[in-house]
């Protein structure tokens, strides 16, 4: 049985939507020496920079020897047991790469 009401009601609806995401940042990169491995966190965000989403990556094993090379092909400039962001942007491409081939 239903009787008529006018009351306003807090809903909470989760709704997904997509959204286009026009830059990538890194918004951290944390770097464990001693376990040999760097945590990355890459946020997604609308052109006027309006956060979308994330996604985190864990760079290790042959990947995280890549990015501590001195002098690869990628970084010509950059010595051994250190790496700049673009570095990180390297690994991070391989590993997406890797992904969507073992996807396919």
């Amino acid at each position: 049985m239903e009787r008529d009401i006018d009351q306003e009601r807090v809903v909470l609806r989760e709704v997904e939507v997509t959204e286009n995401a026009k830059k990538e940042g890194l918004a951290s990169v944390f770097h464990q020496i001693k376990a040999r491995r760097v945590d990355v966190q890459v946020e997604y965000l609308c052109e006027d920079g309006t956060f979308i989403d994330d996604e985190s990556y864990a760079i290790t094993g042959e990947n995280y020897d890549l990015l501590m090379a001195a002098y690869p092909q990628y970084s010509p400039d950059k010595p051994a047991n250190d790496f700049y962001y673009r570095d990180v942007w390297y690994i991070v491409d391989l590993i997406r790469a890797n992904e969507q081939r073992e996807s396919s």
